[in-house]
């Protein structure tokens, strides 16, 4: 059950509406918003935050900053999600295995990839949308702050995470801040897949 990804990112959907469309009460649908919530999309930071206190005083000096602004990236992630559950709550309902109506099979696939690799940039369309409420300038405006303030520094710090990962390989660093790094950088493999996409 769920609703389509592009529902969650691409427009504002009212609470009540993707309640109906799930077909669960509203308490399984709160249910389900707030397991989506804890372990979609905070776990992951949590884990890094974890990862990287108990690794930090093996680390060297690269690898504490590296370390550092990935954490003020995840720090933002986890704040985006705890917006996006107030300002547009039925994005937890989005799921990358329900197809929206009138989009080909390449569309679902860069909504299903965007979902599962770059989770943080979903819920940053989804406050953009959320803080909309529908309205085309409102939205505009959501975008610029958004845009500007966390989607393109969250892909310089992804690149910044996957070599942080080729120097903790290097320097035979904790294998669960390796892993770390490499889930942060994963929004960097969306935009690759996506541009693939883009370009057939």
């Amino acid at each position: 059950a769920g609703v389509p990804v592009a529902d969650g990112i691409y427009s504002f959907t009212p609470w009540d509406e993707a309640v109906q469309r799930c077909g669960l009460s509203r308490c399984g649908a709160a249910l389900l918003a707030s397991c989506k919530l804890a372990l979609w999309h905070l776990v992951q930071p949590c884990i890094f935050f974890a990862v990287a206190a108990a690794s930090w005083p093996r680390l060297g000096g690269w690898q504490r900053s590296a370390a550092a602004i990935v954490g003020v990236r995840e720090a933002a992630y986890v704040a985006l999600a705890l917006a996006a559950a107030v300002v547009h709550p039925a994005c937890l309902l989005a799921s990358p295995w329900v197809r929206k109506e009138g989009l080909t099979a390449r569309q679902h696939a860069a909504d299903a990839v965007l979902y599962i690799l770059a989770p943080d940039d979903f819920v940053a369309g989804a406050c953009m949308h959320g803080m909309g409420r529908g309205d085309a300038e409102r939205t505009k405006r959501a975008w610029e702050y958004l845009g500007a303030g966390y989607v393109y520094p969250s892909l310089i710090v992804a690149a910044l995470a996957l070599a942080a990962m080729a120097s903790a390989l290097a320097t035979h660093a904790p294998a669960a801040l390796v892993i770390a790094y490499a889930l942060v950088g994963l929004p960097l493999l969306y935009a690759l897949i996506g541009t693939l996409l883009s370009l057939q």
